[in-house]
């Protein structure tokens, strides 16, 4: 099987990194195809940021990397050699670039028996935002309601007082949902065309597939239980100002155990509590632990981590 990677950012080559893991053992090669006129925003210095570039080398490990100018001929004759020879084609080429090389006409007509055509939102999308071309990770997490909870849990954490400035959520964590989705819609797809011998496109909409995800998770409390805001539920800060412990009790099981290590006098059902007071003595009980004894703590009772993070330059 030959999948093609036709796509730029972070979803398609995403999904075929993913497609890629999953079929490890088996006859599958991945093909990326890049154009010197339309290089990657990951790529290259441009994206402002060292963390695109990195991702950009771990989501395009392990596949057959092409570039190609579509001013030559030559490459041209290459690139559809690749197309009419793929069994799948993962695409988010914009569509100026998909007119041009005549994809659904003309010599791409005869291309990959299933072709994902990857957009931002469905046509018909009843969305306010009328800007159907730019659908970035953060509004979309804002349309869901993702960020709300995320400004919820951070306010109420700070007491109301937060800053002007406020940090979203590490991860592009829509774009990632946006990923896994399509590379289970992509084997769905393979295993119901296999008897097909010519190709069909599917439009699959970034803000459809998020929500799909999302949505048996919509109507979580807030702030829901992994806000960090519960007692049991959080990250804290030790004695060294750049370790941490990440407490993941949301259930009884080894809390009891937890608060005799520290000597604590709380509640057996305490590590569902949201009371400041308990928070604050937690806090200051373990901000005394060295690093020694935070991994001394995490080898006894399961459902602890350390972390140590880089000292600031």
């Amino acid at each position: 099987m030959i999948i093609l990677d036709c796509s730029l950012r972070l979803p398609g080559p995403y999904c075929t990194y993913l497609l890629g893991a999953l079929s490890q053992g088996r006859k599958v090669k991945i093909v990326r195809i890049e154009w010197l006129e339309l290089p990657d925003p990951f790529s290259h210095k441009r994206a402002g940021s060292q963390t695109f570039q990195n991702w950009y080398q771990e989501l395009n490990s392990g596949k057959k990397t092409i570039t190609l100018s579509w001013n030559n001929p030559k490459h041209l004759k290459q690139f559809f050699g690749w197309w009419k020879k793929a069994d799948l084609a993962v695409c988010s080429w914009p569509a100026f670039v998909q007119e041009f090389l005549k994809l659904k006409s003309g010599p791409g007509k005869t291309g990959p028996t299933i072709v994902l055509n990857l957009t931002a939102r469905h046509t018909s999308s009843k969305s306010k935002n009328k800007n159907t071309q730019s659908l970035h990770d953060l509004n979309l997490q804002a349309e869901l309601g993702i960020l709300k909870w995320h400004l919820s849990s951070l306010s109420k954490a700070a007491g109301q007082n937060l800053m002007h400035s406020i940090p979203g959520p590490s991860l592009p964590w829509a774009g990632i949902l946006f990923a896994h989705q399509l590379a289970i819609e992509a084997l769905h797809l393979i295993n119901e065309n296999r008897a097909h011998n010519f190709s069909k496109w599917f439009n699959v909409d970034f803000e459809n597939k998020v929500k799909l995800s999302l949505l048996p998770f919509k109507n979580t409390e807030n702030p829901g239980p992994h806000s960090g805001l519960y007692l049991g539920y959080g990250i804290y800060q030790c004695q060294s100002k750049n370790s941490y412990v990440a407490l993941g009790f949301l259930e009884k099981k080894f809390w009891p155990e937890f608060l005799s290590f520290l000597h604590l006098p709380f509640d057996s059902h305490d590590f569902l509590s949201l009371d400041p007071k308990k928070k604050k003595r937690l806090s200051q009980a373990l901000a005394q632990l060295s690093d020694r004894q935070a991994k001394n703590l995490l080898r006894k009772i399961p459902s602890i981590s350390f972390i140590k993070i880089p000292k600031a330059s």
